[in-house]
């Protein structure tokens, strides 16, 4: 695999990490009012539809962004260097 490859696979990798770390702590800080506990069904909609959204831009744009600043190597494959 090039390099830039491996950096944009692993950027993924911690967002979707990130993200679901941070949903489960948005859903836990939040009360569900029809049941009154923390978390719920409909708080994980709630990021689904008020938070999701922007984290998504911010890794669209951070992975444009390595793509323009990575170069691409142009090595055959197989070659160790």
């Amino acid at each position: 695999m090039q390099k830039r490859n491996i950096i944009i696979f692993s950027t993924v990798v911690a967002w979707v990490i990130g993200v679901g770390a941070y949903a489960y702590y948005w859903a836990m800080s939040q009360v569900d009012e029809y049941s009154g506990k923390p978390g719920g069904l409909l708080v994980l909609l709630g990021f689904l539809f008020y938070r999701f959204p922007y984290l998504l831009v911010g890794l669209l744009i951070l992975v444009i962004a390595e793509l323009v600043f990575i170069p691409a190597t142009h090595e055959r494959p197989g070659r160790m260097v």
